[in-house]
């Protein structure tokens, strides 16, 4: 799934989410709730500017790809601010890679809480 650039506002919630590799669960900025991101490349991207995201509950896992990639349930890169990450359950099973990705130096207030 990709949430354009520019669009606010997008809820996904209570789907699953499967890619042909090495695509994104779901990629943009919204709310995504309750979803199951099964076999792909990276579970989430926050793709775009401009507006607070929120990725809770879901459930991410048999992330899976062609080649040598580098494999992310959550991935955010620079540029990236009022984003929160709550009570996922995020299984990877590649051992050169990451639950949650936050990479560069111009992001800000972004928040990540476990799954008790």
């Amino acid at each position: 799934m990709s949430i354009a650039e520019g669009v606010t506002g997008a809820v996904v919630r209570i789907a699953t989410s499967t890619a042909s590799a090495p695509g994104f669960g779901i990629r943009g900025l919204g709310t995504f709730r309750r979803n199951n991101i099964v076999r792909v490349g990276n579970g989430s991207a926050a793709k775009g500017a401009g507006q607070a995201s929120v990725f809770a509950d879901n459930w991410v896992h048999s992330i899976l790809s062609r080649g040598t990639p580098h494999y992310d349930c959550v991935q955010i890169d620079g540029g990236k601010a009022d984003i929160l990450i709550s009570h996922n359950n995020m299984v990877n099973e590649h051992n050169q890679t990451s639950a949650v990705m936050i990479d560069k130096l111009l992001w800000k207030r972004i928040g990540c809480s476990s799954r008790q």
